[in-house]
């Protein structure tokens, strides 16, 4: 069987280099004093955010006491960790919040109301921290995962009742993850700086000797065989890039079982259009302007590193103006620093990718 899946939001059965990070996170979760109990996993579209995610979860729900709500950006974030609490409580803890004045559970949903002065006024925040109450009672914690989180307004006042919970010292934990620039945009928000506090989980390139070790091990203990040439070139071609080592690993595997140079070569248009089409899309048309043809400077320019000066004068623009769009570049993981006054593109074949979009697009 295949050992490598493309598929965006699964783990992989060869999950590379993050097995310390996720248990970096799954141990600080268990430690009620570590800045885990808020984390921020950040990185580029295919940096592997979900399937680390999802890691967490999946070990964090195996463990005794532990109930693992994950929350999807475009539902009801408040009502929806509500019913999924209750939802996943044990027989004794339901008969508990079944208790709570104001709030009634059938097949048909919640019902969340408080009664106030003889109004009956719907406040999802008293219900919850009610909740929550009973639920740190019994020795339990709630773990709430968000995917791919951005700045709305539901998500700003979500987690700012997140923050009052937590204030409480309610068992409850929160881990999202996000884009560099969603997740800068949600700690540099004035009533959420406390976001800056938390724990900070950078999913950046995959290192160079463990991407051709794992390539190597995975196709010999598949009964496959691949020469030091054609692991040189995958290793290569991935640059480090998470999605990238998965489909290519794929599109090899599906191949041949005499995997050479040449195999290699064989699938590369196949992997730049799933590129393209799975991932640089998206990326680059999420781009400013400004920042498209910062990236365009660099791609019609020679070799793999670019001299930052040089793109300003292609650009006719002062050293200022480019140093904060190669600033946001950096933040947003699209390009990196290969040395002092030099930038390189993160992402493989991004560089023909954004020629052909000049071209085709």
């Amino acid at each position: 069987m295949n050992p490598f899946n493309p598929s965006f939001g699964k783990v992989p059965p060869i999950f590379l280099d993050r097995d310390q990070q996720v248990a970096q996170v799954v141990e600080g979760l268990q430690n009620i004093n570590s800045p885990f109990q808020t984390t921020l996993i950040y990185g580029i579209r295919g940096a592997g955010k979900t399937s680390f995610l999802t890691d967490v979860s999946k070990q964090i729900k195996q463990k005794d006491h532990w109930i693992v709500v994950n929350l999807a950006m475009d539902g009801e974030l408040i009502s929806t960790l509500i019913a999924s609490i209750y939802d996943q409580a044990t027989s004794s803890l339901k008969k508990i919040l079944d208790q709570i004045v104001g709030i009634e559970f059938s097949v048909f949903g919640v019902q969340a109301t408080i009664n106030t002065g003889g109004k009956t006024l719907v406040d999802e925040k008293i219900i919850l921290e009610n909740m929550l109450r009973q639920v740190t009672k019994q020795g339990l914690h709630v773990l709430i995962t968000l995917d791919e989180v951005q700045s709305t307004e539901a998500v700003r006042k979500f987690i700012s009742i997140y923050q009052i919970l937590s204030r409480e010292e309610l068992n409850v934990s929160l881990i999202m993850t996000g884009l560099p620039n969603h997740v800068s945009e949600l700690q540099n928000d004035d009533v959420l700086t406390f976001l800056l506090r938390s724990a900070r989980v950078n999913l950046s390139p995959l290192d160079a000797l463990t991407v051709r070790y794992s390539y190597q091990k995975a196709f010999i203990d598949g009964g496959k065989s691949i020469d030091d040439d054609a692991l040189e070139l995958m290793t290569k071609l991935t640059v480090g890039y998470a999605y990238a080592f998965q489909l290519l690993g794929y599109l090899v595997w599906e191949a041949s079982d005499q995997i050479e140079v040449s195999t290699v070569q064989s699938v590369i248009p196949q992997y730049q259009m799933d590129l393209t089409r799975n991932v640089y899309l998206k990326i680059y048309q999420s781009l400013s302007p400004t920042d498209q043809l910062f990236v365009q400077t660099m791609a019609q320019m020679d070799g793999d590193q670019f001299s930052v000066g040089e793109i300003g004068q292609r650009m006719q623009k002062p050293k200022n103006y480019v140093s904060m769009y190669r600033r946001r570049l950096l933040d947003d993981q699209i390009i990196t620093s290969s040395q002092h006054g030099y930038v390189r593109f993160t992402l493989p074949l991004f560089k023909q990718f954004v020629n052909d979009y000049q071209e085709y697009y």
